[in-house]
């Protein structure tokens, strides 16, 4: 099988650790370039997916995501960062990103995100990250077969397709950690998911959320207290 081709851009101390686990998972790490090279190593190389860890606070960051597709169109972006805010999320997502990692996912989390970007098999995602739809388009194919999902599991899932850790969602929908991974193993056996990349994608395609960036912000829901786990 050929190896996925990736451009890593960013701080080099943070790509380092990166190139090591990629390598070690048998992904061919073809370029690693600071944050500002990021739009002409896409045009070079033309990787199947580049790893962009923009700087803190960067407000030129997504334009960047928008000028590499711009650039190499093939290319799938995986925005690395501090933190998973859905605006942040939401405001990558429409500048064309497919994924956005917490920057201390593990090295298997990240490994099955770049795996997803770049056409190889899913996996299990890991409570760091999460992948995201690469287009509004799968929203309008409908369902092959009803899904109903409880108004929890709906809500963890929206909290999932934006990005947020299990510890995340439990403090945003105020329960423990152990029910959200029991709500999203509940998501994963209605909608015949094998990791949370799979499931925002099949809700995504059955109607079920909006796809990332449309609809409410987020599409996250406030908590209610008076809803049993």
């Amino acid at each position: 099988m050929t190896p996925i081709r990736i451009v890593l851009a960013g701080p080099q101390a943070s790509l380092r650790a990166s190139t090591d686990a990629l390598r070690q998972g048998g992904v061919a790490v073809v370029a690693r370039v600071d944050g500002g090279q990021a739009v002409r190593a896409a045009a070079t190389f033309r990787p199947d997916v580049l790893l962009l860890e923009p700087e803190p606070g960067d407000p030129h960051a997504p334009r960047t995501v928008r000028d590499i597709r711009r650039a190499s169109p093939r290319t799938q972006v995986l925005v690395v960062a501090p933190c998973a805010e859905p605006g942040a999320v939401r405001e990558f997502v429409a500048a064309g990103a497919g994924g956005y990692l917490h920057k201390e996912v593990s090295r298997q989390a990240m490994l099955l995100a770049v795996h997803a970007a770049g056409g190889g098999a899913g996996g299990r995602g890991g409570d760091g990250a999460a992948a995201l739809s690469p287009g509004p388009a799968a929203a309008r194919v409908p369902p092959t077969a009803p899904v109903r999902l409880s108004r929890r599991e709906h809500q963890v899932l929206l909290c999932a397709a934006a990005a947020m850790s299990n510890r995340q969602i439990a403090n945003h929908l105020e329960i423990t950690e152990g029910t959200v991974k029991r709500h999203l193993r509940g998501v994963f056996k209605k909608l015949g998911a094998v990791s949370r990349v799979d499931a925002v994608n099949r809700a995504v395609r059955a109607a079920l959320i909006p796809w990332p960036g449309l609809g409410a912000p987020g599409g996250l829901v406030p908590p209610d207290s008076s809803m049993s786990a």
